[in-house]
């Protein structure tokens, strides 16, 4: 008895043990499991996710800004962008907490201070901004382009304005993909829904008169919560209003050419302006010119009126002095007269140099130019007075070149109506008599056929018929086989009684 209780009590605490160990790995791979979830959720939230895309018709051809969620600096080097943007106060990079800086060099390792000490190019003077050199390879970014403010911007239009303005020399003329924040939104409290549809608004305009921008990443900062906050979301909603908008065709008119030449000046160089159009008018009153200085209103982030008045001219003239540079309406004038270049082959941008200016940025230097700088002697009227005559002679034989194009045109149709009737009629006289002989030779044919019919009948038939007879037989004595070989079974049956009979008193005997 005493043995079988020390066995009971042994039995009973090995399974206490199992079941204690049991439970021991099963709450341990739940807890990895749990903890394995987490990350990958983690791992979800914390990563840059794509949720909506606008794509553009251009006339350089499609164009798209996509819409992120997540952290920036999550962006998959296969997902690699030609420039990233961020935004700080002048000539302070200092890693703050909630800023794109600190997350770069937190994540990335890449200082944006120390790469402000070597840049690539300068561009504060008068774009308010820098670019960086390459970076390394293993980034998702080529280059970084910081703008740094220029005062206090009381609404994220005019932050935005100097961002765009700033394409064109860092760009320089090729296609590229730029990764963004919502500039403003952070340190600077912008609100999101205005920045957000300011950025929009100045893409889709930038883009459809040329601006090589190809695509544009919006990125909404997440924490990584599991949770899209509130603004986000309402972030999310306005980009597909946006997008249902900008989306829609754009009906295209032809441009009517209204002026000939449009002149570009600060208001410094108002007098020099005046100047060049009182020599158009005095040499040549056909000449249309458009000297008006436009003001872009501050509320305005595209300056419709200056794309209006550019539209259909042949020449752009720019007085380029320092004046000129440090005035953010010129530069946006000399942009879009840039990207019409990029479309109208016609058109020509002629900068003016009046005086002699250092550190031209190579957007605006890499133009061909007309020097109007004064030597000894001369005066600002006699150098301008040339330009004009120049001009004019360039413009009266671009008339003439248009002129000869459509009369050439014009005949060339003529010509092309011409033969085309000619040999419609030609074709048609030939087809006719290519049909009535057709006719004519079936019909004789024919005639020739049923005369020929007759001995070809006849040897038909007889033919048909031997060979009818021959194949009729064959199969009656394919038929008669199996009727004879029941007839000899049948008949050998019947025969076998009587034989039967006969043969019983054989049998006997």
């Amino acid at each position: 008895m005493l043995l079988m209780l020390i066995a009971y009590a042994g039995s009973y605490s090995i399974a206490i043990i199992s079941v204690q160990k049991y439970c021991e790995d099963t709450f341990q791979l739940v807890s990895t499991n749990t903890t394995s979830a987490k990350k990958d959720l983690t791992t979800a939230v914390m990563s840059l996710r794509k949720l909506d895309s606008l794509l553009l018709s251009t006339t350089q051809g499609p164009c798209e800004i996509q819409l992120h969620l997540g952290d920036i600096t999550k962006l998959s080097v296969e997902d690699k962008v030609d420039l990233i943007l961020v935004s700080a106060f002048p000539c302070d990079y200092t890693v703050a907490s909630q800023s794109l800086i600190k997350s770069l060099y937190v994540n990335l390792g890449l200082s944006v201070e120390k790469l402000s000490r070597d840049k690539y190019m300068d561009l504060r003077k008068y774009y308010s901004c820098w670019l960086s050199k390459t970076l390394p390879s293993h980034l998702p970014f080529a280059r970084l382009a910081c703008f740094e403010r220029r005062g206090n911007y009381v609404n994220p239009i005019e932050q935005i304005k100097d961002m765009f303005r700033a394409f064109m020399p860092i760009f320089n003329s090729q296609d590229t993909t730029v990764i963004t924040p919502l500039l403003g939104a952070g340190c600077q409290n912008f609100d999101e829904i205005l920045v957000l549809n300011t950025i929009i608004e100045a893409a889709c305009n930038w883009m459809r008169i040329g601006l090589p921008l190809r695509c544009l990443k919006i990125v909404l900062y997440d924490k990584g919560s599991s949770k899209i906050t509130a603004i986000n979301e309402k972030c999310i909603g306005e980009f597909a209003k946006l997008k249902k908008k900008w989306e829609t065709p754009l009906v295209f008119q032809m441009l009517k050419k209204i002026h000939d030449v449009y002149i570009s000046y600060s208001p410094n160089d108002a007098d020099t302006a005046e100047m060049l159009v009182t020599h158009f008018v005095t040499s040549n009153k056909t000449i249309k010119v458009f000297s008006k200085r436009i003001q872009n209103k501050s509320s305005k982030v595209w300056p419709e009126h200056i794309m209006s008045a550019m539209s259909g001219c042949k020449r752009v003239l720019v007085i380029l002095t320092s004046s000129y540079l440090e005035t953010k309406d010129c530069l946006d004038e000399f942009n879009i007269a840039l990207c019409h270049k990029r479309q109208a082959k016609e058109l020509k941008l002629i900068p003016l140099y009046i005086q002699t200016l250092l550190n031209l940025p190579p957007v605006i230097s890499n133009v061909q130019y007309m020097d109007c700088r004064l030597n000894e002697g001369e005066t600002l009227s006699e150098k301008l007075l040339t330009v004009c005559e120049k001009l004019i002679t360039e413009l009266i034989i671009a008339v003439y070149i248009d002129f000869g194009l459509l009369v050439t045109i014009d005949l060339s149709m003529l010509i092309h109506i011409y033969l085309s009737i000619y040999l419609s009629i030609y074709l048609s006289i030939y087809l006719s008599i290519y049909l009535i002989l057709s006719i004519s030779t079936y019909l004789s044919i024919l005639r020739t056929s049923i005369y020929l019919s007759k001995p070809i009948l006849i040897y038909l038939s007889i033919y048909l018929s031997i060979y009818l007879s021959i194949y009729l037989n064959l199969f009656i004595i394919s038929l008669s086989k199996p009727i004879l070989i029941y007839l000899s079974i049948y008949l050998s049956i019947y025969l076998s009684k009587p034989i039967h009979y006969l043969s019983k008193p054989i049998h006997y005997l």
